[in-house]
């Protein structure tokens, strides 16, 4: 790989995940600073949105017209939340964060799959899935650190890392 550009995003205090638009604009979560940065092709760099509504954002996937962001919930420096991070949609033309609904945790992957989304909580060492009907199972427990999430799609293959115990691994889903 060869490095096109280095940009930087003045303020942030740990970018964490990324998702792309359908326009190339790159949006990059700073989880500590509960804040999401966007990258447009252009160069420009600003703060897209931020605040406590954003329950620290973690893992971050863009459809529809709207980004979905896996919240950690509000973290203090330690990492420590008063209450539980969830499943937010924010509409990227008016800004709006919206809550869509998901187990409560301390959230960090977040991938789209069969209509529905894929959700890792850290924390809970779990992996969820939210169907496209809105129902909520436990797919996957028993992780030391179930970090972001990578999939594919063709294969039905996720790919989970697990931080704590220092292991990559793949899951087929059914």
């Amino acid at each position: 790989a060869v490095v096109t550009r280095r940009m930087k995003a003045p303020g942030a205090l740990m970018l964490n995940d990324v998702a792309v638009d359908g326009l190339g604009n790159v949006y990059v979560s700073d989880t500590l600073g509960s804040s999401i940065f966007r990258f447009s092709p252009q160069g420009e760099v600003f703060v897209f949105a931020q605040g406590p509504e954003l329950e620290s954002p973690n893992g971050l996937c863009f459809f529809g017209g709207k980004l979905y962001v896996a919240a950690w919930g509000l973290a203090k420096p330690d990492w420590s939340t008063a209450k539980p991070g969830r499943l937010l949609a924010v509409d990227v033309k008016t800004k709006a964060v919206g809550v869509v609904g998901a187990p409560g945790g301390n959230l960090d992957g977040l991938e789209r799959w069969k209509g529905g989304w894929l959700i890792s909580d850290f924390a809970a060492g779990k992996v969820f899935l939210r169907d496209a009907k809105g129902k909520v199972k436990t797919l996957l427990s028993g992780f030391k650190g179930a970090a972001d999430l990578g999939l594919i799609e063709s294969q039905n293959l996720l790919i989970l890392p697990k931080m704590q115990e220092n292991k990559v691994s793949a899951y087929t889903l059914k």
